[in-house]
């Protein structure tokens, strides 16, 4: 059997037609054309191939599926639409609007080529395929995850924006309350969470912020503060399933409600207003739009779907959408 690119396969069937083209050849040269036919298939419409068969016959193949056309065809009741028009395969029930875009940019570089496998196929060079073919793998993986545990496969972004605003005071108050002091790397004789416990507020209540409380007391500021520390817990700063388009909007958004000139920095001590808009503000935003969306009323529960779905959201939403 030809191999066909990693991903769902389309129900085809075999029609055991290969006996015809036997006619005229020794043994030997069956034997090199079996392999001719076993070779994989790296594109729908490869350049020509030239395969010698013994010393003195040259056999020129026109394309790979100048044999599979013959031996595969479409299923009776499958419906091409819901096939790629390159490789063939089944696409996603619900494509993401960045596969949706890598479709239509295909389509208007490519030609028709209806073949028995896929009637509405459609013939390009590799380079203009392969990021959707990738793509549409990827979805069709992920979003059985998605769907097992509710995360979203379309979002509607025009809404995000306003629904951050939205969230302006609760989060202008965790900007202007200090919280507990910070305890760092060296002080072994403060208690933490005694201390913790001692400074109720917006602040304090804040999950990324009582995180990073404790990173501090383990690393230090240079490290958390750093870039490296910033790497270690890229992750953690992630908008959950929101991905990285979420993240973009959240970002934007947070930087015009709270301006430079409108945040007191002795609060955000290890961070400038940047990186604690991003460390502490972006998932904080994340959770909430979470707890909206599922309807929870539990804090950790909605973290916990955060970070769950934080790789799901960068593969599915991705910045360049």
């Amino acid at each position: 059997m030809l191999a066909t690119p990693a991903g769902p396969i389309p129900p085809l069937f075999f029609s055991g037609s290969r006996q015809r083209r036997t006619k005229g050849f020794n043994v030997k040269e069956l034997r090199e054309l079996n392999k001719i036919r076993r070779c994989p298939i790296s594109s729908p419409s490869p350049p020509r191939k030239r395969s010698r068969l013994g010393n003195e016959n040259l056999v020129v193949l026109e394309k790979d599926y100048r044999y599979e056309d013959e031996m595969y065809f479409l299923a009776p009741g499958t419906d091409p639409r819901t096939l790629c028009p390159y490789c063939d395969t089944v696409l996603p029930a619900h494509c993401s609007s960045k596969l949706v875009y890598l479709l239509d940019m295909a389509k208007s570089v490519s030609s028709s080529e209806s073949r028995p496998a896929n009637p509405l196929g459609r013939k390009a060079p590799m380079l203009v395929y392969a990021s959707l073919c990738s793509r549409h793998h990827f979805e069709s993986e992920v979003a059985v995850e998605g769907a097992l545990n509710g995360w979203p496969t379309s979002i509607a972004w025009e809404e995000l924006s306003q629904r951050v605003r939205a969230m302006k005071d609760p989060l202008q108050k965790i900007l202007g309350d200090p919280g507990a002091p910070i305890v760092y790397k060296g002080q072994t004789t403060v208690n933490l969470e005694t201390l913790a416990a001692d400074f109720t507020g917006p602040r304090m209540e804040c999950i990324f912020w009582t995180e990073v409380l404790q990173e501090l007391k383990l690393k230090g500021s240079r490290q958390v503060a750093g870039v490296h520390g910033q790497f270690d817990t890229f992750k953690q700063m992630q908008p959950g399933y929101y991905g990285e388009l979420g993240s973009v909007i959240i970002h934007e958004t947070l930087y015009d409600l709270f301006p430079e000139t409108s945040v007191n920095l002795d609060f955000l001590h290890p961070f400038d207003r940047r990186d604690f808009i991003g460390r502490i503000l972006v998932p904080e935003v994340g959770m909430r739009l979470i707890m909206e969306d599922l309807s929870l009323d539990n804090a950790a529960a909605a973290v916990k779907v955060l970070r769950a779905s934080a790789s799901y959201g960068v593969g599915m939403f991705p910045a360049d959408n």
